[in-house]
């Protein structure tokens, strides 16, 4: 079918050069010496995903102060009227040097109190166990809470403030507004946290959405939906009744790494979908000052990598589903 596709193409693009072709002061084109360019597609969290961000394999340069975004906000892809995002984050982590107390962190949730009234405090455990030949031992060596910071909410639960000693994060829960509301309302409440805690360095960015797109049953290929799958090779039953799948993808042009994860969702009985989950988170590790204006200009550029993944792994025909 693809042949036959690039057939009908060359077929329509000689009648529309025809008319120059008859044109007897018309000169054939010498065939260009250059290499034929071979095909590469542009495609190669999980609370359990691991941090290769500095993994060296991946040989990401690592940005520094000075470095300026590639591109800002992008209008290539269209505003979806009902689009699958049930949350969408913008993380700010800051350098492992810095001093932020508890206290500081209490001081920025009283500032925001009259719009995030919710409160809930954030806290890290260690436990430790070991594995040997016979098995995995129960051997804990665990340490006592220590709190990381808080969890502020809005009154209607659909935005969420996470203030931590090592960063920031803001959260914008379904239903999904728009980017420029997320980016606007993440902006200002990071200028209180950096007053209120001093931070004075950034470490890594992130911008993570996470979809849950419930495809029409029945179906009978997911590739009438998606494209970015996983492929179960000939040979095989060809049934999935459950899958998890993580790519790790770098972006190198901006310094970046994609984390998605894909699985199915719980199927309610109800409905006739079944539920995908595809989240999508890409990152930086950077070296900028927290004041700086470049730091906008990166996260605008890791939610444009973001668009291009989501939206060249779905067909048209689920494009269709948001609009």
């Amino acid at each position: 079918m693809v042949r036959e596709m690039l057939r009908q193409r060359e077929t329509t693009s000689s009648a529309r050069r025809s008319p120059s072709a008859k044109s007897p002061s018309a000169k054939p084109k010498p065939a260009s010496s250059a290499a034929t360019r071979s095909y590469a597609h542009p495609e190669s969290d999980s609370p359990m995903r691991p941090d290769i961000g500095t993994q060296a394999q991946f040989r990401i340069k690592k940005a520094s102060a000075t470095d300026r975004p590639r591109f800002t906000v992008m209008n290539d892809y269209e505003t979806l009227p009902r689009a699958p995002i049930t949350e969408a984050l913008i993380d700010i982590q800051i350098g492992a040097d810095a001093a932020i107390s508890v206290d500081s962190l209490a001081a920025f949730g009283e500032e925001i109190a009259p719009s995030y009234p919710g409160r809930i405090v954030i806290n890290a455990f260690r436990a430790e166990f070991a594995v040997t030949s016979t098995g995995v031992q129960d051997v804990s060596r665990g340490s006592a809470p220590q709190q990381l910071g808080f969890r502020f909410q809005n009154a209607d639960a659909t935005q969420v403030v996470q203030a931590r000693t090592d960063g920031f994060a803001f959260s914008r829960l379904k239903p999904y507004s728009n980017w420029l509301e997320i980016y606007g309302e993440a902006r200002k409440l990071w200028e209180r946290y950096r007053a209120a805690t001093g931070a004075t360095a950034v470490s890594r960015l992130a911008v993570r959405y996470i979809n849950k797109i419930e495809l029409p049953l029945p179906f009978a290929d997911f590739r009438e939906y998606m494209l970015t799958i996983p492929e179960i090779a000939p040979g095989i039953p060809q049934g999935l009744a459950q899958f998890f799948m993580q790519l790790v993808v770098p972006f190198e042009d901006i310094g970046a790494i994609a984390i998605v994860n894909q699985t199915i969702a719980a199927v309610e009985r109800t409905t006739a979908t079944l539920p995908v989950i595809f989240d999508i988170e890409v990152n930086k590790v950077l070296s900028m000052e927290s004041s700086s204006e470049a730091l906008w200009g990166h996260l605008d550029e890791l939610r444009t990598a973001k668009n291009q993944i989501f939206f060249r792994s779905i067909t048209p025909k689920c494009l269709e589903l948001f609009r």
